[in-house]
């Protein structure tokens, strides 16, 4: 069973890794502009790529490498064909043109030197372009990234750099003063969502919109993340999956559980409050994932009361407009910074629901 959820894990986030740029999902501020540089042929030497990991960096750099190298793409376009022996060779990871790094195993100067600084010196070996696509580039040592920029200072024409990090803060500002930078953000909830029930159509399942929702609010946005998460639950063999049937994969949680703690809470009811936690460990509720929802629930609270519309919980939305009445925005905001400061607590606590009960007490200690 273990060997079918990891191989499933792995087709899905391979097969449906963005082959053209029409297929990447979010980033479009990025896509974009990408796409009217290749088109126009106004290329920057050197591509910075910074954002959270799982959501395109690296993808977004082949399709870049497939899109420069292209054999069949026409002056004016910029989607390359996917078809030709470079678009084939850059898909499988065999481009002699295109050099992938990963500076996290590659952080000596001997390598940086040998990879990059004298490769970058010959000519291509077919294509137009020579791409070094360098992931996790911020751990490179300070040697490292002293040989790097004396290449990026004066690139030879037939380069193009295309720098991947995780942990922008980390690179030396003489590296991010010499590339285009560009800021990867988390995907969409409802583009995300929409892209797992694309995926489980295509591959032949039929996904309750309640489970599509709960993978998007457990992966934050990551679309790594999420494939990995659905093809979990894809791999449960069930044609039609619902809520209660991806629960055996999914950390549990319930919106109306999440609902009715706010409302003890807003009521400055400790004791309710307090047993209604070891109810949910009892029924073996994943409390990080249940505080992270009290959280966004708290969020759509204050949302409410500042009139700003949302969709809220289906099954929650008529106890979100009545409790927003019920408190004022200043306690709301004081509700947040306490579960927010306790949710790492949960990884580590002995006592599981402690930092939870401790939150409780600490927003309605006035009534203990």
């Amino acid at each position: 069973f273990i060997y079918t959820v990891i191989m499933e894990n792995l087709v899905l986030y391979r097969k449906y890794r963005p082959q053209i740029f029409a297929d990447l999902i979010g980033q479009n501020h990025i896509k974009l502009t990408l796409e009217n540089e290749i088109k126009t042929g106004a290329l920057s030497h050197a591509y910075l790529f910074a954002g959270p990991r799982g959501i395109g960096k690296t993808t977004v750099a082949r399709l870049m490498a497939k899109a420069l190298n292209c054999q069949q793409r026409k002056v004016g376009e910029f989607e390359p064909c996917g078809q030709c022996l470079s678009c084939e060779e850059i898909k499988e990871g065999k481009s002699l043109d295109v050099i992938e790094i990963d500076a996290a195993s590659n952080t000596q100067v001997d390598k940086v030197r040998d990879n990059i600084v004298e490769s970058a010196r010959f000519t291509t070996y077919r294509d137009q372009f020579k791409v070094f696509i360098i992931d996790e580039v911020h751990m490179l040592s300070t040697s490292s990234f002293n040989a790097l920029l004396k290449t990026m200072e004066e690139p030879p024409a037939h380069c193009v750099f295309i720098l991947c990090t995780t942990e922008l803060y980390k690179l030396p500002e003489t590296i991010v003063s010499r590339c285009q930078h560009f800021d990867f953000r988390r995907v969409d909830a409802k583009i995300l969502a929409g892209h797992l029930k694309n995926i489980a159509k295509a591959e032949g399942f039929n996904l309750d919109d309640a489970v599509t929702k709960n993978i998007v609010s457990l992966t934050g946005g990551f679309v790594r993340d999420a494939l990995s998460m659905l093809g979990q639950v894809l791999s449960l063999g069930k044609k039609d999956i619902r809520i209660e049937d991806a629960a055996a994969i999914l950390p549990r949680s319930d919106f109306e559980l999440v609902a009715r703690l706010a409302g003890f809470l807003i009521g400055k009811n400790a004791k309710e409050a307090l047993e209604l936690i070891n109810v949910l460990v009892e029924e073996g509720i994943d409390l990080e994932h249940f505080t992270a929802d009290l959280i966004e629930y708290f969020r759509k609270l204050v949302l409410v009361k500042l009139g700003v519309e949302t969709d809220g919980w289906q099954e929650t939305t008529e106890q979100l407009y009545t409790q927003a009445k019920e408190i004022e925005t200043p306690w709301l905001l004081k509700a947040l910074d306490i579960f927010m400061e306790r949710l790492p607590d949960l990884k580590r606590a002995e006592i599981s629901q402690l930092p939870l009960e401790m939150a409780v007490i600490e927003l309605c200690g006035e009534t203990l």
